[in-house]
């Protein structure tokens, strides 16, 4: 498979990942569970794609920076799945937690852009 095909997929999955999060959240409590699922599924399967194109890209020139910022993206990802696990209990919503998800989400999806350019 092409790299751009990839690229184009991951970033599908991402979109489906955050379109999905946006309408969860707006539905309220008690979750939507096939939103939640879907949310929850696309976001771990552009995370797999993403990583496996990254791979691919720096199999041959990783660079301590290109390490750095993996190991960067990589913690956002933890973030994201340790908010979003916070998120989905039965409690009421802490609005700090959902914060730092929106604003983990969008830097994880920047960095992961950003990895992706620079290398093509």
């Amino acid at each position: 498979m092409e790299i751009e095909l990839k690229i184009l997929i991951a970033s599908i999955l991402f979109l489906i990942t955050i379109v999905a999060g946006i309408f969860t959240s707006h539905k309220g409590r008690p979750l939507n569970q096939l939103l939640f699922n879907i949310h929850k599924l696309s976001g771990l399967t552009a995370i797999v794609f993403t990583a496996i194109i990254l791979q691919n890209l720096f199999f041959d020139e990783f660079t301590k920076t290109m390490l750095a910022l993996t190991i960067i993206d990589a913690l956002f990802v933890i973030g994201l799945f340790v908010t979003g696990a916070l998120l989905s209990r039965d409690k009421p919503v802490n609005l700090l937690l959902l914060r730092i998800h929106n604003i983990t989400t969008v830097l994880a999806l920047v960095l992961s852009a950003y990895m992706v350019y620079r290398w093509l």
